[in-house]
């Protein structure tokens, strides 16, 4: 599979090999409203990217998708020193 257009539905469980996922936006109609993707939501999607490789890529067409992005995504040096002694416990 080279791409696959979707939904904030690739969040949910497609099992592929995404090396790189590229928001168009990152608000969705929620059926009511249109409405920012959670922070939730978006760590669920960019965690598409890079899950059966060492890396993967995320970003956005839209500067201030990617300011967002950068900001949802950012993690700290404490945190990820926790997440490796997490992983490493594993």
């Amino acid at each position: 599979l080279k791409y696959l257009v979707s939904t904030d539905a690739v969040g949910m469980g497609l099992n592929f090999q995404i090396n790189r996922i590229i928001f168009y936006e990152t608000q969705k109609n929620d059926g009511r409203q249109i409405r920012d993707l959670n922070e939730s939501e978006i760590k669920q999607i960019a965690g598409r990217a890079g899950r059966h490789t060492k890396d993967g890529y995320v970003t956005a067409i839209k500067n201030n998708d990617r300011k967002r992005l950068r900001e949802v995504l950012a993690v700290s040096a404490n945190e990820l020193s926790r997440l490796e002694q997490l992983q490493a416990e594993a």
